[in-house]
C-alpha cells in the first residue's frame, strides 16, 4: 500500500510491503543482527542457507533509497516491512 510521509518526510509518499510468516519467530537478542551477512539465528539453521539473503535484501532496498524494519515473537511470527520511496 501506499504511505504518506510524516514530519520531515512531509510531502514524500512510500511504498510499503510487508512479508509475515506465522514461523517460530526470532529471537530478541538476535533481531539487531538479522541483516549482518552470515549471521543465523540459530546453528541448525546453517545446514539451510549461508545468511546471505537478508544481507543481500537490505542492501537492495538500501540502494533504491528505501528501508526495512523487522518485527518477530519467538512461538508466533515475523514481520519484514520494506518501505521504498515514490518518485514522480
Amino acid at each position: 500500500d501506499q504511505i504518506e510521509g510524516e514530519g520531515v518526510e512531509a510531502g514524500s509518499r512510500w511504498l510499503r510491503i510487508a512479508v509475515e510468516d506465522t514461523g517460530r519467530g526470532i529471537p530478541a537478542d538476535q533481531l539487531p543482527y538479522v541483516f549482518d551477512p552470515y549471521r543465523q539465528a540459530l546453528s541448525k539453521d546453517a545446514a539451510q542457507g549461508s545468511g546471505l539473503g537478508l544481507a543481500i535484501v537490505a542492501r537492495i532496498v538500501a540502494a533504491h533509497w528505501g528501508r526495512i524494519h523487522v518485527q518477530s515473537q519467538e512461538g508466533v511470527g515475523t514481520c519484514f516491512t520494506m518501505l521504498l520511496p515514490i518518485v514522480t
